[in-house]
């Protein structure tokens, strides 16, 4: 899969519903995507965050108390690797679809996401309607795979 490689299934059906919203919940250590996340969240009446970590000891509190239906994670965090820990997650919660959010570029990221077990990958410079897209595309079954 090269840079300019995007790939999605499932697109023509996958919507977020206001009746049954979904849960999400993001794991990034820089304090604006949080709150992005939560922006977003407040925006799209199919979406509920119900927690944010800024690290992986953050996420495994937050995971101890509440599973969501989807899980954003990043890359690069001050207590160890987002790609690492969805292996680790994936192995007790084998279904619990987990999207890469990175600010990396290029399809070798994308790659380890799906070595990772995750089901999903996109890239920080993304509009949040891209976001919203893939985890409706995640909460239905489906991959959703953004290398810019």
């Amino acid at each position: 899969m090269n840079a300019s490689t995007s790939a999605a299934t499932d697109s023509s059906t996958a919507t977020l519903s206001a009746q049954n919203p979904k849960r999400i919940a993001v794991v990034d250590d820089v304090a604006i995507i949080r709150a992005v996340f939560r922006s977003i969240a407040e925006d799209s009446p199919g979406m509920n965050l119900i927690w944010t970590a800024s690290n992986l000891d953050e996420a495994r509190a937050g995971l101890g108390r509440e599973i969501p239906d989807v899980l954003v994670m990043d890359v690069n965090l001050p207590d160890g690797d987002g790609f690492e820990f969805t292996t680790e997650l994936l192995e007790s919660h084998p279904s619990l679809p987990v999207l890469i959010f990175s600010a990396h570029e290029g399809g070798s990221f994308v790659e380890k996401a799906v070595e990772c077990g995750a089901k999903g990958f996109l890239g920080k410079n993304v509009p949040p309607q891209k976001v919203v897209e893939a985890i409706a595309i995640l909460c239905s079954g489906g991959t959703f795979l953004d290398a810019y």
